[in-house]
């Protein structure tokens, strides 16, 4: 798009980039602009690069998507965090459960060879 401005009492034309407005006010400094009035900028801005109207506030859509993306994933790492403890959880009661088991067999073990001990000691008692 094609702008025009003033330099020196002169209408000039170029095309509008993102480097337009620091060429006028590079152009402004070195003509010796002392006010705003003598820039004579464009009529959309005034007195630019001095005063710039302020954009309306609006969430971009894609820093949107960013944040809900980043919520997504904090929930997914605390999701799988409490997965974690609860796994670790259930593992210690598991090993307690087999630890009791062990215990329970042991002594199962020590009082069958207990009653068998006991049954040969009468019955050699009994034959004696």
């Amino acid at each position: 798009m094609l702008k025009r401005y003033r330099t020196d009492s002169v209408w000039e034309s170029e095309q509008d980039s993102w480097l337009t407005p620091l060429k006028r006010s590079n152009q402004c400094h070195s003509a010796g602009c002392a006010t705003p009035a003598d820039h004579g900028g464009d009529e959309r801005y005034g007195d630019y690069p001095y005063s710039r109207p302020a954009k309306a506030a609006r969430a971009d859509p894609l820093h949107c998507v960013n944040v809900v993306l980043l919520l997504l994933t904090c929930g997914l790492l605390l999701y799988v965090f409490m997965l974690s403890v609860d796994l670790d959880e259930i593992k210690r009661r598991l090993s307690k459960e087999v630890e009791i088991r062990q215990q329970a067999e042991r002594y199962l073990v020590e009082a069958r060879n207990q009653l068998t001990d006991s049954q040969r000691e009468s019955n050699n008692s009994r034959r004696s």
